[in-house]
């Protein structure tokens, strides 16, 4: 389906909606970044770096994963 990649200041958070399951752990845990309803769907400026890469490393499937180079 859909693969995308959303970059800011050095955070780089891939998605791949083949992988997604909708567990929703992350907008249950950061509902301002992670909102399935609003398009764009992740706004990593609404967020804390590390709280973004700590929800996205919880992510079962690891359809959101963590690609920032550091």
């Amino acid at each position: 389906m859909a693969v995308r990649d959303y970059v800011l200041n050095g955070l780089h958070i891939h998605w791949d909606s083949d992988k997604c399951e909708k567990c929703h752990i992350c907008k249950t845990e950061l509902p301002l970044v992670f909102d399935p309803d609003r398009r764009p769907w992740v706004r990593l400026d609404l967020g804390d770096a590390k709280e973004i890469r700590d929800t996205v490393s919880r992510c079962p499937t690891q359809a959101l994963h963590d690609q920032t180079i550091r």
